[in-house]
C-alpha cells in the first residue's frame, strides 16, 4: 500500500542532528503506515550513512513498520537539488520537507495532513528556532519566525504541484535564495499557501560562523559582543542579515521614486529611481546567485532578481508584525 505522505529530509554532514530528527519522526502520532521517510545525503558522508543504517536496524528490531530510504548524493549539489531528488523518489501524494537539523514535534505530520483538502496544494507550518545557547527546544530562549523565511524547513506540497512547477530551483547555491525563488514561483503561478501553526518544527540554529551575513569576532575584554548577544541580534531581525535588508529597502525606494517620476512627468526622477532599483537588484542578485542560472530563461532570471527586494521585505515585515520575535 502506498503511503499518503513522504517526508524528505536533506542533510549534509550532521549525523548526530539527523539521528535526533529521525527519532522525532519515529515518535509521530500519525500511524507509521501512512508515511515514509526519505533521507537525501548531500555529499554522501560515510558517517551519515552509518547513522541511518544504525537507526534503521534499531527500528526494525524494536518497532518496525516505518519505511526509511537512504539516497546518497555523491557530489554535493546543494539543498535544492537534494530536495528535488527526494520528492522525485517519493511515493506519497503529499511531500513534507524538513532539514536534518530540525526536530518535528509529535503531532507535526498529523496536524499538517489535516489541513489538506482537495483544493490544498501547499501548507507551511510554524517554525521555532533554538539558539545554540538554549538548553531546551521549546524553552524560554526559543525564537519564532514566519515559516516562509525558511520555507524548506517546514513545508508540505502535493507531488503533482512540484511536478508542475519543476520543484526547487537549482540555479542558486544559497539555500535561502532557493527558497525565495521557489516562493516567487508559487506566487507567480497563483498557488495558495495555507498555514498551520499546529504543524510545529524546531530548528537548531547553527553556530555563529555558519550564520549568513555574520562574521565571528574574537571575544575580548574590551566589550566585544558575545556569541549569544550576536545570535539574538541576528534573529531579532527575523533572520535577515544587516547587509541585505538595507539593500532591499534602498531598491524598493528607488522603484517608488521611479514610479513617482513617471506619474509626475519627472523624467530625471524616473530614470534615477528605476536606475537605483535595477542596479541594486542586479548587484545583490549577482552576489547572492554566483552560479549561472542554467534552467531559467534570461527574462525569468531578471524578473526574479527585480522582485527579490519586495518579497524579502514583505515576509520580513509579515513575520515581525504577525508573530514577532520571542525571546
Amino acid at each position: 500500500m502506498l503511503p499518503d505522505l513522504s517526508v524528505v529530509i536533506t542533510t549534509f554532514q550532521q549525523p548526530a542532528q539527523l539521528l535526533k530528527c529521525l527519532d522525532a519522526l519515529e515518535r509521530q502520532s500519525l500511524p507509521r503506515h501512512l508515511f515514509e521517510v526519505i533521507i537525501v545525503d548531500d555529499g554522501d558522508s560515510p558517517a551519515t550513512a552509518t547513522a541511518v543504517a544504525l537507526f534503521t536496524r534499531q527500528l526494525n528490531q524494536q518497532h518496525g513498520a516505518l519505511e526509511v530510504r537512504y539516497l546518497p548524493q555523491p557530489v554535493r549539489r546543494g539543498g535544492a537539488a537534494a530536495r528535488n531528488r527526494g520528492w522525485q523518489a517519493a511515493r506519497g501524494q503529499i511531500v513534507a520537507f524538513i532539514n536534518g537539523d530540525c526536530l518535528p514535534q509529535p503531532t507535526w505530520l498529523a496536524n499538517a495532513l489535516a489541513c489538506f483538502d482537495d483544493a490544498t496544494e501547499v501548507v507551511t507550518g510554524q517554525l521555532w528556532l533554538q539558539p545554540p545557547y538554549a538548553d531546551e527546544p521549546l524553552g524560554p530562549d526559543t525564537l519564532t519566525v514566519d515559516p516562509v523565511s525558511l520555507l524548506s524547513a517546514n513545508c508540505f506540497c502535493r507531488k503533482t504541484t512540484l511536478e508542475r512547477l519543476g520543484g526547487f530551483p537549482t540555479t542558486v547555491t544559497y539555500s535561502r535564495q532557493a527558497d525565495l525563488l521557489f516562493l516567487t514561483t508559487l506566487i507567480h503561478q497563483s498557488v495558495p499557501i495555507k498555514k498551520s501553526k499546529d504543524a510545529l518544527v524546531v530548528q537548531c540554529i547553527p553556530v555563529l560562523h555558519d550564520l549568513p551575513g555574520q562574521h565571528t569576532q574574537p571575544l575580548t575584554e574590551g566589550g566585544a559582543a558575545t556569541d549569544e548577544q550576536v545570535v539574538r541580534q541576528f534573529w531579532a531581525q527575523g533572520g535577515t542579515s544587516k547587509q541585505s535588508l538595507p539593500v532591499h529597502w534602498a531598491a524598493i525606494s528607488g522603484a517608488v521614486m521611479g514610479l513617482m517620476g513617471v506619474l509626475t512627468g519627472g523624467i530625471l526622477m524616473a530614470m534615477t529611481g528605476f536606475g537605483v532599483w535595477i542596479t541594486l537588484s542586479a548587484l545583490f542578485g549577482q552576489r547572492e546567485c554566483p552560479s549561472i542560472q542554467q534552467r531559467m530563461t534570461p527574462l525569468t532570471a531578471v524578473l526574479a532578481r527585480l522582485s527579490t527586494p519586495f518579497i524579502a521585505v514583505y515576509w520580513h515585515l509579515y513575520s515581525a508584525i504577525k508573530y514577532g520575535v520571542m525571546h
